[in-house]
C-alpha cells in the first residue's frame, strides 16, 4: 500500500477530480472492495469510460489517427495494475508518431484526445517530438483535454475542439498523505533511515515537515516551469502569458479559444469529415486518371476524325464523278442510272450529317464555332461527339471541394436532376460499384469516386460547361 501512495504522491498534471478517483480506485481494489452496484457486473464493465487500453494508430485517406485516452503514465502496465489503470503511456504514443512520420502513404498525423492528463514523466519529450514533426499534425477533442494531455495537444501545429469540449488545466501538482497519526493509533510508528538531508520526503507514513514541503514544492515549481514555457513556445505566448492563463483551470472550449488555448471549433461529425477528404497524393493520383483518360479520349477522338475525314473524301469524290455524269448525260440528253443513284444517296448522307451536326449546338452552344468547323470538312457526327467531349474542360476542372461535398450528400442518399426529369440516385450508382459493374470498376477507383464522376456527368446534360 506505501508503494501506491507513493507513486501518486509524484508531481502529476491531471486534473484533480481525475487524480482522487484514480485514488479511490486502486485502494478500493487493493482492499478487495467494490463500488456499489458493482457486485454482479464483470470486470470489464466495472472499469471506468476511456480507462481501459486504447487500440493503436489507424491509417485512412493519408492520414495517421492516434488515440491517446484516460490516464497518461510513462510506461504500459500489463497484468492487474494495467487493467486498474488502463489510459495511455507516453511510449506507445511515440511509437505511433515515429511510425507515422516513418511511413510514406502518411500525409498529416491527427491525436484524438480525451484524457484528464496523468504524471508528468515523459511528457515533456514527447510533446517537444510532436512540436518537431516533420509532418502536419492536429489535436482533437470533443471530450476532455487536461493538464499533461493539453502539454501534449498544444505541441500540435493546430488544435481543434468541439464547442462543448473542456480544454486547459495548465499546472501542475503533488497530493503528500501523511498516514503516521493512523499508524500511531494502531501502535505502530516508522522511523525513516536515511542518507542524504531530503531522502525521504514526504514519506507518507511520517508528518511532512516544513523543510519537505519547500523540497516538494521545488519540484512543482520546476515542473510547472516545463509546462507553461512549453506553451508560450506552442501557442506564440509569453510566458507571462501563458502562466495567466495557466492557472489549473479548465475552460469550455469557446472560452478555451478566446484565450488562444483553441485554433478551431468543430464538432465531431464535422472534423471526421476532413478526415474522409482524399489526400493530396489521391487527389493526385484522380487527376493523373482524369488526364489519361483525356488523352485517350482524344487520341480516340483524332483516329475517328481521320476515318471520317477518309470517308468525307471518298464521299466527295463519288459526287464529283455523278455530277460530272449528270453533266455529261445533260449533253448527250441521256443519263446514267448508276450515277444518279449515287449521286442521290451521297446527297442524302450529306443532308443527314449536316442535320445531326447543326442539331449539337442546342446541347453545346459554346462550342459552335468547333461544330461549323465540324460541318465544313465533312467530319462525322461520332466524331464530332467525341471532339466535343475532349474540349469540354469544365469536367477537368471539378471543384474537388464542392464534389466532396456531395459526395457525402449522395452518399448519405442525395438524387440529382439532369434537367430532363431523370433522377441521379447516387445510392445506386455505389451499390453498382460495390456489386462489381464491370463499366463503373473499369473507369473508377472507388464507389465515392463513381458516384462524383458519374453526377459529374448528369449535371453536364443539365447545365451545359462553359469552356
Amino acid at each position: 500500500m506505501s508503494q501506491i501512495i507513493e507513486v501518486f504522491a509524484r508531481p502529476w498534471a491531471l486534473e484533480p477530480s481525475a487524480l482522487r478517483a484514480l485514488v479511490e480506485t486502486v485502494t478500493r481494489r487493493l482492499e478487495g472492495g467494490k463500488d456499489a452496484g458493482e457486485v454482479d457486473k464483470p470486470l470489464e464493465a466495472r472499469t471506468p469510460k476511456g480507462d481501459r487500453p486504447t487500440a493503436g494508430m489507424e491509417v485512412q485517406h493519408g492520414t495517421a489517427v492516434i488515440p491517446i485516452r484516460g490516464y497518461i503514465r510513462r510506461r504500459p502496465i500489463t497484468g492487474f495494475f494495467g487493467f486498474l489503470l488502463g489510459g495511455t503511456s507516453v511510449e506507445g504514443v511515440r511509437a505511433d508518431l515515429q511510425s507515422a512520420l516513418a511511413e510514406p502513404s502518411v500525409e498529416r498525423i491527427v491525436f484524438d484526445v480525451d484524457s484528464p492528463g496523468g504524471g508528468v514523466d515523459g511528457v515533456s519529450d514527447l510533446a517537444d517530438e510532436i512540436h518537431a514533426a516533420t509532418k502536419p499534425t492536429v489535436a482533437y477533442t470533443d471530450g476532455l483535454m487536461a493538464s499533461a494531455a493539453y502539454w501534449l495537444g498544444s505541441a500540435a501545429d493546430e488544435v481543434v475542439a468541439s464547442k462543448a469540449a473542456q480544454v486547459g488545466s495548465i499546472g501542475v501538482y503533488a497530493a503528500v498523505d501523511d498516514w503516521s497519526v493512523h499508524w500511531h493509533n494502531y501502535g505502530i510508528k516508522t522511523t525513516i533511515i536515511k542518507a542524504g538531508e531530503h531522502k525521504g520526503a514526504g514519506h507518507p507514513d511520517t508528518p511532512l515537515t516544513e523543510a519537505e514541503q519547500k523540497v516538494i514544492q521545488e519540484e512543482v515549481d520546476d515542473y510547472y516551469g516545463l509546462f507553461t514555457k512549453a506553451i508560450s513556445t506552442y501557442r506564440g505566448m509569453t510566458e507571462a502569458e501563458a502562466r495567466q492563463v495557466g492557472d489549473g483551470r479548465v475552460f469550455i472550449a469557446t472560452k478555451a479559444q478566446e484565450k488562444g488555448l483553441v485554433d478551431k471549433i468543430q464538432s465531431r461529425v464535422e472534423f471526421d469529415a476532413t478526415l474522409a477528404e482524399p489526400s493530396t497524393g489521391e487527389a493526385r493520383a484522380m487527376a493523373d486518371k482524369t488526364e489519361a483518360e483525356k488523352k485517350a479520349a482524344e487520341e480516340k477522338a483524332a483516329a475517328e476524325k481521320a476515318a471520317a475525314d477518309k470517308k468525307a473524301a471518298e464521299a466527295k469524290a463519288a459526287a464529283d464523278k455523278a455530277a460530272e455524269a449528270e453533266a455529261a448525260a445533260g449533253q448527250t440528253g441521256a443519263a446514267s442510272p448508276d450515277a444518279a443513284a449515287i449521286l442521290v444517296k451521297a446527297r442524302e448522307e450529306e443532308r443527314s450529317r449536316i442535320t445531326a451536326l447543326t442539331a449539337l449546338k442546342a446541347d453545346y452552344p459554346e462550342h459552335e464555332e468547333l461544330i461549323d468547323q465540324c460541318i465544313g470538312d465533312g467530319t462525322t457526327e461520332a466524331a464530332t461527339q467525341l471532339l466535343l467531349f475532349a474540349s469540354d474542360r469544365k469536367l477537368r476542372k471539378v471543384d474537388l471541394t464542392k464534389r466532396r461535398s456531395e459526395d457525402t450528400e449522395a452518399l448519405a442518399g442525395g438524387n440529382t436532376d439532369d434537367g430532363a426529369g431523370k433522377k441521379f440516385d447516387a445510392a445506386e450508382v455505389k451499390a453498382a460499384y460495390e456489386d462489381g459493374d464491370e463499366a463503373l470498376k473499369s473507369k473508377y477507383t472507388s464507389a465515392e469516386q463513381a458516384v462524383r464522376f458519374e453526377r459529374a456527368l448528369v449535371q453536364e446534360r443539365k447545365e451545359p460547361a462553359r469552356a
